[in-house]
């Protein structure tokens, strides 16, 4: 049996439960309502031990159902190593970036600052210090690059594209070629399938396979109505994970998705 499909039955048997802990609370009053004071006693002490019981298989069935699912383990490390790594966000470069500030506004303090905050997850408050940062260094493509992701992250999409896209204009391998996966999938959200399938094979002509991006490209081609093309890129996208890539959290949940990815034009 497959990861997914033992999750799904995991997670009917924990449904079960819940149900019958529901059945249980629904016919205990009606019960005692028919019994002397001694059975009601009797019987509610003996609901509340099978409700205990029942509510510990409904937890233990719903936790192993979710670790079942193969995408479930690599979120966990990948959100534990973004944990971490934001912990690390209050180091002396961006303390040393805040008093300079007071006295002295800069792009380079305004973009340590974005990144602080980017890494957090603190994407809108990001933003003030990537517009400041650009206003005053407008040939910045870092500025440019890191206001593209963040109005992405809050679902300003068309903006985004237009900074993402000015970047590409000048330097198409900008980060190693990640604005072009950034690109790419804010055009696939966008519904510019068209032009998110060039951006993405753009991105393997500078920087190679990924299976982040094959799983991108996968979702634009079965948009597309190419199912044929779309199941070439799931199928690379799952493929086993080489040596590198199993270090790399960001490698093993791509891959996981992947496999437990349906085509037909849904995620």
């Amino acid at each position: 049996m497959g990861s997914s499909a033992l999750s799904a039955r995991l997670g009917r048997l924990g449904l079960a439960a819940i149900l019958l802990l529901a059945s249980a609370g629904l016919i205990a009053p009606i019960l005692l309502s028919l019994e002397s004071a001694e059975a009601a006693v009797r019987l509610n002490e003996a609901l509340r031990t099978v409700v205990l019981r029942l509510g510990i298989v409904a937890l233990g069935l719903s936790v192993i159902a979710v670790l079942a699912w193969p995408p479930a383990l690599p979120s966990l490390r990948l959100w534990w190593r973004r944990f971490l790594h934001s912990g690390q966000a209050s180091s002396a470069a961006v303390q040393e970036a805040v008093g300079r500030l007071r006295n002295f506004d800069n792009p380079a303090d305004r973009i340590t600052m974005a990144r602080s905050l980017a890494d957090r997850g603190e994407h809108l408050a990001s933003i003030e210090h990537w517009h400041r940062a650009l206003e005053q260094d407008q040939s910045s493509l870092t500025a440019r690059d890191g206001l593209g992701r963040a109005l992405a992250k809050i679902g300003e999409h068309e903006k985004a594209i237009t900074l993402l896209q000015s970047v590409r204009s000048e330097q198409p391998d900008f980060g190693f070629g990640d604005t072009l996966r950034i690109l790419g999938r804010t055009l696939l959200k966008s519904g510019r399938y068209d032009e998110a399938a060039e951006v993405l094979e753009q991105h393997e002509q500078i920087a190679g396979t990924d299976r982040r991006v094959d799983l991108l490209r996968m979702r634009v081609h079965d948009r597309l109505g190419q199912p044929d093309v779309a199941r070439q890129f799931r199928e690379r996208a799952r493929a086993p994970l080489a040596a590198q890539e199993k270090i790399q959290p960001e490698m093993a949940l791509a891959r996981a998705r992947a496999r437990v990815a349906r085509l037909g034009g849904r995620r």
